[in-house]
């Protein structure tokens, strides 16, 4: 009975999901409604406040199972850790564009700029701690990615900073400045991602 229950629950959870992207991104984050996502997912509004608290809290569980997906699909095709520095610079490009390619193909630029100011403006400790999970996944993907034998000789045992979580950094810092700055093209976000880390592995920028 309590796993089914918890079927259940995680159904109605899911419904309630998929119910507010498609209302987010059919109408935008400021136009929609509670009342609205609820008759789409055959669930009370009273239901989606119990969970998620207000539509802000919606929107950042939206953005943390789109977070989870993703997890689960770019480790299916982890790199394996690279022999040379621009093996590297490669890896983590490819790595970078198969993350940004998802975010904007799963909740939008719109949606995502939302995101950002909500998780700001009232970020919720529960859904933070989903989002900090998926990001310290995200980062050991791209610390393998730089695993190379000369920055191992190199890095060993002086206490640097986490190379993954220096390489997320950047790549979080130019996903905002994307998504709001709707000047920058699609094409010329990866560009200033790849001169960033170029940059910080020491190596010749090159296009891809």
């Amino acid at each position: 009975m309590t796993n089914l229950r918890e079927r259940n629950k995680k159904d109605r959870r899911n419904r309630i999901l998929d119910a507010a992207r498609q209302n987010f991104l059919e109408h935008g984050f400021e136009n929609a409604t509670i009342d609205s996502i609820a008759a789409i997912a055959d669930v009370s509004a009273v239901t989606i406040y119990n969970y998620y608290g207000t539509k802000g809290g919606l929107l950042l569980a939206l953005a943390a199972r789109s977070g989870q997906i993703l997890i689960e699909k770019i480790k299916n095709v982890a790199p394996k850790p690279a022999k040379t520095s621009m093996d590297a610079l490669d890896a983590l490009c490819r790595l970078s564009t198969t993350v940004n390619d998802h975010a904007l193909a799963d909740l939008g630029r719109a949606i995502w700029r939302h995101t950002i100011a909500t998780s700001i403006v009232e970020g919720r400790p529960e859904l933070g701690h989903d989002y900090f999970r998926i990001a310290r996944e995200l980062k050991a993907l791209l610390c393998g990615c730089v695993a190379t034998p000369e920055r191992r000789r190199r890095d060993g045992g002086r206490g640097h900073p986490s190379p993954g979580e220096i390489f997320y950094n950047i790549h979080n810092a130019r996903f905002i400045q994307f998504i709001t700055d709707t000047s920058i093209p699609r094409e010329m976000l990866d560009v200033l991602v790849r001169r960033d880390y170029a940059f910080i592995l020491d190596v010749p920028y090159t296009d891809a």
